[in-house]
């Protein structure tokens, strides 16, 4: 099940008709609140329209004896922008799989991400910060932030 959500996330990624612009590549790392551990993650932007862009992500939530991986596919309006930072807010699609170590089989959940966050201008990278609710059977809160580059 896992190898087909990652197919899913690159073809949706791939043949997004916004891939032809200037995509972004980023690392992210924060906290799940509800399960109070750290994740890693990687996204990718794709512009949709001026103030619109397209962001795939996935995120690895380290949990002990547990595989929890969310792969979400969100659309980011951004609401401000100045010379140095600009704000953003969304949703989307959150796909949640867990999986016990050693079971044969996992449960996965489809939901929806609520989300905002702030990213400011710099030259090569982009740092920002985000906050996401994800709404399903695996309810969670989390904060994050990370550095975008273009590629």
């Amino acid at each position: 099940m896992a190898k087909r959500l990652l197919l899913l996330f690159f073809t949706v990624a791939l043949l997004s008709p916004a891939a032809t612009a200037a995509p972004l590549a980023g690392i992210r790392a924060g906290l799940y609140t509800d399960v109070d551990e750290f994740f890693i993650g990687g996204d990718l932007v794709f512009k949709l329209a001026p103030r619109l862009d397209f962001n795939p992500n996935l995120e690895y939530v380290f949990v002990e004896d547990v595989s929890y991986m969310t792969i979400n596919f969100d659309v980011l309006y951004y609401i401000y922008s100045s010379r140095k930072s600009y704000g953003w807010v969304g949703g989307g699609l959150a796909m949640t799989r867990l999986k016990a170590d050693g079971a044969d089989k996992g449960d996965s959940d489809t939901g929806l991400n609520l989300l905002f966050g702030i990213g400011f201008k710099n030259r090569g990278s982009i740092p920002y910060l985000q906050a996401k609710l994800i709404m399903g059977d695996y309810d969670d809160f989390v904060i994050g932030g990370g550095f975008r580059f273009r590629l």
